[in-house]
């Protein structure tokens, strides 16, 4: 793996541009991080028209033909927007995106809930593992926000969302921590996670993992127990894209590539302290080049609008996202 290419929120309805770009770099593989599609439906019918009409373009017929193609979902393929463990459809919902995805009869997707799974290639001096979330499946109602930030004047628009203070709820439910600590002792010299909320982003009273904050330290606490290596996120959601810088004493940092917009505009971002790149507002996807050279060992992760013009560049030496190397 030398090139990956990420995005999500596309409209099915909108401008096909932004995939011939993606297509035209030549990627080893595509990941969707969420909402591949716009305007999510409890109506079956009319989600199953969504994803037709998207597999009808031809740039998207040719990417998947051309590249690994890979997904998870969020909201709108969830079936209820914002929705968690006790949307009752979710079953039939996950079947109209397992068909999209392009799953095989015997994918592990189709013997267990959910539809979380990871993926590895490369050697031993070059392996990366792709492991795609579901924040949707097991995840707890979100707890409405309550009050408690009305006199910070950051957040000048509508806050949903307050973060949990007890321990009792979860996002990712018990089996796929279980299955996500297997995943982080897998070797490889980087863990790409794909959670279609921000992990890194600071609180903003929408959508990520700092509504639950438990979920948050679990998570820390596994990476100390599991010593994964290079364990970068990339998360969606937000609308726009930026990466933000979670750092935590006694480890090296998380990245989190939150990558969001292929051919939507959002038209305001959130205050985050983490953040260390961007906003993006426009459309864009993003692309992450590995350089394997010996002593060398990097990822770039780049920002890339609908006009092909390089938004934001970083550089992520992976020797630094080893334990003990901060």
């Amino acid at each position: 793996m030398h090139r990956i290419a990420i995005g999500s929120n596309l409209d099915q309805e909108g401008s096909q541009r932004i995939i011939d770009l993606i297509a035209r770099r030549k990627p080893d593989a595509f990941i969707s991080l969420g909402n591949i599609i716009t305007g999510g439906s409890a109506n079956q019918v009319e989600m199953r028209e969504k994803y037709g009409t998207l597999s009808e373009w031809q740039g998207l017929k040719k990417l998947k033909e051309s590249t690994k193609f890979f997904a998870t979902w969020d909201d709108h393929e969830y079936g209820e927007s914002e929705g968690g463990k006790h949307f009752s459809d979710k079953g039939a919902y996950k079947q109209l995106f397992l068909d999209f995805a392009g799953d095989p009869d015997n994918s592990l997707r189709k013997s267990h809930e959910g539809v979380y799974n990871a993926y590895g290639y490369g050697n031993a001096g070059s392996r990366v593992s792709i492991i795609l979330l579901d924040t949707r499946t097991f995840r707890d109602n979100l707890l409405p926000y309550q009050g408690d930030r009305r006199d910070d004047p950051r957040f000048f628009h509508p806050l949903q969302y307050s973060p949990y203070k007890s321990a009792d709820s979860t996002l990712l439910g018990e089996d796929q921590w279980i299955w996500l600590e297997r995943q982080l002792m897998e070797p490889a010299l980087v863990h790409l996670i794909v959670s279609p909320i921000p992990f890194s982003a600071e609180y903003n009273g929408m959508e990520s993992w700092a509504n639950f904050p438990h979920e948050q330290n679990r998570l820390f606490k596994l990476l100390d127990k599991t010593r994964a290596l290079g364990v970068v996120f990339l998360s969606s959601h937000a609308g726009y894209s930026e990466i933000s810088k979670l750092k935590r004493d006694g480890y090296y940092p998380i990245y989190d590539y939150t990558c969001a917009g292929l051919n939507t505009q959002k038209y305001f971002a959130t205050a985050n302290a983490n953040r260390i790149e961007g906003p993006i507002m426009e459309p864009n996807f993003g692309l992450l080049t590995f350089d394997w050279a010996p002593g060398k060992v990097t990822m770039t992760m780049e920002c890339i609008d609908a006009n092909n013009n390089s938004r934001f560049e970083y550089i992520v030496k992976l020797t630094h996202l080893w334990p003990d190397s901060e």
